[in-house]
C-alpha cells in the first residue's frame, strides 16, 4: 500500500530531495507568508504553492510533505493554473484544474494520517469505477471479448483493494468484487485465485496477462498500461496523474468527486465510467460525503 504519492512507480524519477529543500528553506524564511493555507487537514497544514512566489523549487505534480517548524505539512504545486493580479495578489487561471489539485492534496494529507480510514471508507465504494477504467481501456487498446474483459475487470478491482491495504480474505473480497461487478461469485473467486498475490503494479501487469486474454496481453508491461489507461482524463497533468491513480485510490476519491461536481470534466471518458454507476447511493452520494468531510476538520 503507498501512502505518498511521490511512492507511485511513475514517480521514481521524480527527485524529491532537492525539491523538499526549496519548499522547507523558502517556507521558513518567508514566514509560510506566500505559501497559501488550504486547510487543516487532521493536523496536516496544506499549503498551496502559487504563482509569483520566489521558491526556487523546480514544478513538481505531486503533493510533497516536508516538515516546517518541526510539524508535517503537504504542499500542492498550484502555480500552474495560478497568476499574480495587477493587485499583486494571486488569481486563479483554471479554477477546474485548480480545484482538483487541491482535492488530491486534501485526500493524500487524510490518507497519509491516523484516520486514514475516512478516505479508505469512501474509496471502497469505487472499486467498480476503477476496474471498469482499467478494463474499458484495455478492451480498445488489446480488442478483448467480453470474457476477457470481464476477467481483467476482476483482476483490476481486486488489485485495487490491495491498495486499499484492507486485510480479508479471498472470499469475502471476491463477494463483495462480485457484488459490485454484478458477477458471478464462482467466476470471480476463479479468477482471483488464478491471479495470485497482486501487491504492487509489476504483479497487476503479471497478473493480467494471466486472464484468458494472455495472448493478446503478451507484450503488455508498464509502459504500456500507462499508454492505454491514462488518457481517460482531461486537464493539466492529465496522463501523470491517471499514472498515479493506478497506484493511490485517493486520486480516484478526488478524480470521482470532481467528475459528478465539475461540468467541462464530463467531456472526459473517466467521467463515462464514474457515470455508469452514478445512481448507485454510495457513489451520488460521495459529494455530500466528502464536503461534510471537508467542513468537518
Amino acid at each position: 500500500m503507498i501512502i505518498e504519492p511521490k511512492d507511485a512507480t511513475s514517480c521514481s524519477f521524480i527527485k524529491l530531495d532537492t525539491i523538499v529543500r526549496d519548499l522547507e528553506g523558502y517556507a521558513l524564511s518567508h514566514n509560510s507568508a506566500q505559501l497559501q493555507p488550504l486547510s487543516n487537514a487532521l493536523g496536516k497544514d496544506l499549503y498551496l504553492l502559487v504563482a509569483g512566489t520566489e521558491c526556487r523549487a523546480k514544478p513538481f505534480g505531486v503533493p510533497v510533505k516536508v516538515k516546517i517548524h518541526n510539524k508535517e505539512c503537504y504542499v500542492v504545486d498550484v502555480r500552474q493554473v495560478t497568476a499574480i493580479s495587477a493587485l499583486n495578489a494571486f488569481k486563479v487561471t483554471n479554477q477546474p484544474d485548480f480545484d482538483l489539485l487541491g482535492w488530491i492534496g486534501l485526500m493524500t494529507a487524510i490518507w497519509d494520517s491516523e484516520d486514514k480510514s475516512l478516505v479508505a471508507n469512501l474509496a471502497t465504494d469505487l472499486s467498480p469505477i476503477y476496474a471498469t477504467w482499467i478494463s474499458s481501456t484495455m478492451s480498445a487498446a488489446f480488442n478483448l471479448d467480453v470474457d476477457q474483459r470481464t476477467e481483467v475487470s476482476i483482476v483490476a478491482a481486486f488489485f485495487y483493494w490491495s491498495l486499499l491495504g484492507i486485510e480479508e480474505n479471498i472470499d469475502k473480497i471476491s463477494s463483495r468484487i462480485s457484488k459490485d461487478l454484478k458477477l458471478d461469485f464462482n467466476k470471480v473467486i476463479d479468477v482471483v485465485e488464478n491471479a495470485g498475490e497482486v501487491k504492487n503494479l509489476t504483479g497487476f501487469v503479471t497478473a493480467l496477462k494471466s486472464t484468458s486474454g494472455g495472448i493478446r496481453l503478451d507484450k503488455l508491461d508498464i509502459a504500456s498500461l500507462y499508454q492505454v489507461s491514462t488518457g481517460a482524463w482531461m486537464g493539466a497533468n492529465g496522463r501523470s496523474i491517471m499514472e498515479i491513480a493506478i497506484e493511490y485510490p485517493p486520486y480516484i476519491v478526488a478524480l470521482t468527486y470532481k467528475s459528478l461536481t465539475e461540468k467541462s470534466y464530463r467531456r472526459s471518458r473517466f467521467f463515462e465510467y464514474v457515470s455508469l454507476f452514478d445512481r448507485r447511493s454510495e457513489i451520488n452520494s460521495l459529494p455530500n460525503a466528502l464536503e461534510y468531510l471537508k467542513k468537518s476538520w
